[in-house]
C-alpha cells in the first residue's frame, strides 16, 4: 500500500492537512484533515480530522507500505495522529 502524508511544515510541532492512500493500479485515495479559510486565514478541520483519520492511518500498521520520503512520513503518524506506522 502506497501512503503520502502532507503537512504544514518540516517539524512535528506541524500539523498533517492530509495523506494519500493507494493499493492497486486505478484506485487512489486523498483524506484532507485540514484546509485554510480565506476569511479567517486560518487552517479548519474536516469531518476526517481526528478519530475517522486515525482509524484509517491505524488499519496501515497491518499493511507492507511504500513511502517516497518514509522516515518523516512515520514520523508525521506518530506524532500527529499517535500510530507507530513501523513496528519493531
Amino acid at each position: 500500500v502506497a501512503y503520502d502524508c502532507e503537512t504544514t511544515g518540516l517539524t512535528i510541532q506541524d500539523s498533517v492537512i492530509g495523506f494519500s492512500i493507494c493499493a492497486d493500479d486505478n484506485t487512489a485515495y486523498y483524506i484532507i484533515t485540514q484546509f485554510w479559510v480565506k476569511e479567517i486565514q486560518e487552517m479548519s478541520p474536516t469531518a476526517c480530522y481526528g478519530d475517522p483519520a486515525k482509524e484509517i492511518i491505524n488499519i496501515l500498521t497491518t499493511k507492507k507500505l511504500i513511502m517516497h520520503n518514509g522516515v518523516f512520513d512515520c514520523m508525521m503518524a506518530e506524532a500527529y495522529f499517535k500510530v507507530r506506522l513501523i513496528i519493531k
